[in-house]
Parts: structure tokens; C-alpha cells; sequence
């Protein structure tokens, strides 16, 4: 039988779900000024004092290099992927997942609307680029840009795409899927953040904005997908608010 854990990232305390293979993690714990009783991604091989800039990749990061299931899967304390009954998808539901399976947040779209004195006007389908520079730092896209042609040039061709692409992306940085993958994604993905840590000067930003590997890695995640999606299976799936 598989061994399944789906981990919950969480900076407080929550009324978590009992169901099996589901684990809640204090996401930052290191700097934390609460013990909120449960397993933090601060023991073993961690980043996470990296918690204000890379979010819940600190919790991805300990999943890496710490956990031994055969299958993987991150969620949120609120966020969590809809199963057959309209409920949190079960263990159960997951045992099936086939070696090259990823399950992922149903595609999002972004769109501007357009108003005049409170009155909409129109709506426009944004592209991943033009909604990134919306609502973040352009320039932080770019230097992501000039990394992957340097570190990992096999990728450009599904940035570029992605970037110009209107269908939107799986947000959240939530999935599930074998643990082989999850090595293959997250060992090009920090590779790749870890040499944009040492170039971005965050210093200035707000701590919004001081989340931006977060934000970027939401897209990186969309890149994998799209360069390696000749040999997965992408399943789509409803997330439930909790």
C-alpha cells in the first residue's frame, strides 16, 4: 500500500480536518512567537526562517527533504482539493494517483475591468505577465527570466509561453503527486529561487511584497507543468474553502 501524506501549511491555529494521511505544519515555526503544538518546518533540513519571503514553500522545502510517503501533496489550513462527495478529497480518492499524476487547483483567470464614475465598461482577459506587473514587480518576472537562461535554458520556452498565455494558472501552490516528482520539480524550482534570492534586493518592499517567491513560484509551478506536459497527466480540481 502507499504511503500518503498531505501536508496542511499553517501560521495558526486552526480546527485542521481529521482525515487520514493529512499533517498539519507550522509554516515559519523558527521565528514563530507561538508553539502551535504541531510539526514545524523547522526541524531536519529546513528553510524556515525563509517564511516572510518564501510563504509556504518553507513547509514544500521540509516536504522535500524530510518526508518519506510515496505520494506528496500540499495544501492550506483553509484551502483543500474537493473529492467525489463534494468534501476534502480522501486518501482513498488519492491512492489511485498513477506515477506521472499531478493534481492540481482548476486553472484561474485574471481579468482588468475597465469603469468611468462607477460604471463597468468592459472586461479584459489579462495575460500571466500583464497580472503579475498589476499587482506586483515586473522587473522580478524578468530577473526570473535571466536565471532560467542561465541555470535551466530547457525552460524558457514554457516561460515565455506561460507569460503570454490568457488561460490562466493553477494557483495556491497546491498539489499532489509521487514523490519522484516532487524531487524533480522542487530540485529545479529552489535551484532556481535560491540564485534569485542573491540577485533581488527586497529590502525596500513591503511585506506583501516581500512574498515574492511565493508569487513567483506559483508561476514557476505552472512552468514545470507545461514543460513536462507530455509525460503527465494533469488532473484539475475544485479547491473548497474551509
Amino acid at each position: 500500500m502507499m504511503k500518503i501524506e498531505i501536508y496542511i501549511a499553517t501560521h495558526k491555529a486552526y480546527e485542521f480536518p481529521q482525515i487520514d494521511s493529512y499533517i498539519p505544519i507550522h509554516v515559519g515555526k523558527e521565528k514563530a512567537k507561538v508553539d502551535l503544538g504541531i510539526l514545524g518546518d523547522n526541524i531536519g533540513e529546513n528553510i524556515s526562517t525563509l517564511n516572510p519571503s518564501f510563504c509556504e514553500l518553507t513547509a514544500l522545502y521540509w516536504m522535500w527533504k524530510n518526508a518519506q510517503a510515496d505520494i506528496l501533496g500540499l495544501v492550506h489550513y483553509r484551502r483543500y482539493f474537493v473529492g467525489a462527495a463534494e468534501d476534502i478529497l480522501t486518501s482513498q480518492e488519492i491512492e489511485s494517483l498513477a506515477q506521472n499524476e499531478v493534481i492540481v487547483a482548476k486553472t484561474s483567470q485574471f481579468y482588468k475591468v475597465s469603469k468611468v464614475l462607477g460604471v463597468r465598461l468592459a472586461k479584459r482577459t489579462l495575460s500571466v505577465r500583464e497580472h503579475y506587473a498589476k499587482d506586483h514587480y515586473e522587473q522580478d518576472l524578468n530577473s526570473l527570466r535571466r536565471v532560467i537562461v542561465e541555470q535551466s535554458p530547457e525552460y524558457l520556452t514554457a516561460f515565455d509561453y506561460l507569460c503570454q498565455s490568457k488561460e490562466g494558472i493553477s494557483l495556491f501552490n497546491m498539489f499532489i503527486m509521487h514523490k519522484g516528482l516532487v524531487n524533480e520539480y522542487c530540485q529545479w524550482m529552489f535551484k532556481v529561487l535560491f540564485q534569485l534570492e542573491q540577485i533581488i534586493d527586497i529590502s525596500s518592499y513591503d511585506a506583501y511584497q516581500k512574498r515574492i517567491f511565493g508569487f513567483l513560484s506559483e508561476r514557476m509551478f505552472n512552468i514545470f507543468l507545461i514543460k513536462n506536459q507530455a509525460k503527465l497527466k494533469i488532473r484539475q480540481l475544485d479547491v473548497v474553502l474551509k
